[in-house]
């Protein structure tokens, strides 16, 4: 009876995990990863003078039924002159599955040769751990045996850990950055059965995350370009390029990007001397119409506090 509750109970799992890599969501996507690389990269922490304060929230493929819908609420900030912390509570949710979660980080930065025409540069250092569970949404299944205890056991969830590593180095203009979160590649090994096929889908796979961007400025207006590369365990590299442009004394924000699979962005953000609202839709450019039509587009809302800056030092670097 017990390894029957077992197997079934590692089914459960495998089938959580099956949707989560099937929609390639272990790790959430973010369009507007520019206003908030803390969340894709722990070595951020700290970067700017002020303390940042982001709501986020993003609906995925809109007209697809179960499609990913992602919330967070992260913060992060300097302690002293060589480091930063942060934290992000997330939910996100695929279908029936859910997974909710905290992650706290520690940052450590320190300047690199002298000041240049660019400004200072400065490599930061990473760390964050966190705790996730993934839970099945027994209430939104109907299952032919309601008080079956693999059901039951689905529902209550399954907590794990894991780790991230990021670098990043920055200047008045230009920042690149590494990282690589799921580090450890925690496995459910406990909850599964031994077979190859529960082994594929029964750990967390580590993601490899490459962004940088160029300011340039001009006398009315500044634009920056900037790349974002992202490299998952069995799946294709995804290049996203982006281009913004920062008008009205820098107060507005607009911006457009594509990504490889076939993904076009467009982006708007207004920001006052101590906050940001921003809003971008992503639309599927693919060569069959139809595809693009079912899964309908993307919106991705963020709403921003920072506290000790206004919007155009916190881009020129200034402390």
């Amino acid at each position: 009876m017990r390894k029957n509750i077992r197997l079934k109970m590692g089914l459960l799992v495998i089938c959580m995990l099956a949707i989560s890599t099937l929609m390639a969501q272990q790790e959430p996507m973010y369009s507007q990863y520019r206003l908030n690389g803390f969340l894709i990269n722990p070595a951020v922490a700290g970067t700017q003078v002020s303390h940042e304060l982001r709501i986020n929230t993003r609906q995925q493929w809109q007209s697809f039924p179960g499609a990913p819908r992602t919330h967070t609420l992260s913060y992060h900030g300097r302690t002293d002159e060589k480091s930063g912390v942060g934290a992000i509570l997330f939910s996100d949710a695929t279908g029936p599955t859910l997974r909710t979660g905290i992650q706290i980080a520690y940052a450590y930065r320190m300047p690199v040769g002298e000041s240049g025409k660019l400004g200072q540069n400065t490599l930061s250092f990473g760390f964050a751990g966190k705790m996730i569970q993934y839970r099945l949404r027994t209430e939104r299944i109907a299952f032919v045996q309601a008080n079956d205890p693999a059901a039951v056991g689905a529902g209550q969830g399954i907590t794990l850990s894991d780790a991230s590593f990021g670098a990043y180095w920055y200047n008045d203009r230009f920042f690149a950055g590494i990282s690589a979160p799921n580090l450890i590649q925690t496995n459910f090994g406990s909850y599964l059965s031994t077979t190859s096929n529960a082994a594929l889908l029964s750990q967390l796979y580590r993601h490899y995350f490459f962004m940088a961007g160029y300011r340039v400025e001009y006398e009315s207006f500044s634009m920056e370009p900037s790349l974002l590369v992202k490299k998952t365990t069995g799946a294709p590299y995804q290049i996203e390029g982006t281009m913004k442009w920062f008008l009205a004394n820098e107060q507005i924000i607009l911006g457009i990007g594509y990504r490889t699979d076939w993904l076009f962005t467009s982006f708007f953000a207004y920001q006052g001397n101590a906050f940001i609202l921003a809003y971008s839709a992503d639309f599927m450019l693919t060569q069959s119409r139809t595809v693009g039509t079912t899964f309908g587009p993307s919106h991705e809302f963020t709403l921003g506090l920072d506290l000790g800056r206004t919007w155009s030092q916190m881009y020129r670097g200034e402390e």
